[in-house]
C-alpha cells in the first residue's frame, strides 16, 4: 500500500522533478537490463549518491526508491540464481520454483506500478510513503532526539 502523507513543506518544481526521477530511473533501468537484477540496483544507487546532498524532499524519495529496489534485487537475485542452477546443475524443476517465480512476478508488478505511481505523485509535489519502505526511510532521516518522547 502507498499512502499520501503531508511533508514538512511544499517542494519547488526542481525538487519534485528530481524526486520523481529517483523512481523513474529504476523503471528505465528495468527496461534496459531486465534479465540482470543488479542493473536496477546500480541505477538506484547512482541516483542516491547523486542526489543525497539535495533537499530533504529529494533525499527522502531517492532513499525510498533505493530501499524498494534493494528489496526487489534480493527477490530477483534468488530467482536468477535458481534459474542458473536449474540450467547448469541437476537441480530438479519443482513446484517450489514455479511458486517462487509467480510470487516474484506479482511482487515485481506491484513494485513497477507503485514506482510509476510514486513517480507521478512526487513529480506533482505530493509526498507518498510505501507500507514497509516509508517508515524505514523515515528512520534514516529522523534524528535520535526527535524519535524519543519525554
Amino acid at each position: 500500500m502507498i499512502w499520501i502523507k503531508p511533508f514538512g513543506y511544499k517542494p519547488i518544481e526542481s525538487e519534485s522533478e528530481k524526486a520523481s526521477l529517483g523512481y523513474l530511473i529504476s523503471v528505465l533501468s528495468l527496461i534496459v537490463g531486465a534479465p540482470l537484477p543488479i542493473i536496477t540496483l546500480f541505477a538506484s544507487l547512482g541516483m542516491y549518491f547523486g542526489y543525497r546532498n539535495f533537499t530533504k524532499y529529494v533525499r527522502w524519495h531517492v532513499t525510498q526508491a533505493l530501499l524498494i529496489q534493494l528489496f526487489a534485487f534480493c527477490i530477483n537475485s534468488i530467482a536468477f540464481v535458481w534459474i542458473i542452477l536449474l540450467f547448469f546443475t541437476e537441480l530438479p524443476f519443482s513446484n517450489a520454483f514455479v511458486a517462487y517465480v509467480l510470487m516474484m512476478v506479482i511482487v515485481n508488478l506491484i513494485i513497477l506500478s507503485g514506482t510509476v505511481y510514486s513517480a507521478s505523485k512526487s513529480r506533482k509535489g505530493i509526498h507518498t510513503e510505501w507500507l514497509l519502505f516509508g517508515p524505514l526511510t523515515n528512520a534514516f532521516y529522523t534524528k535520535p532526539s526527535e524519535s524519543q518522547t519525554t
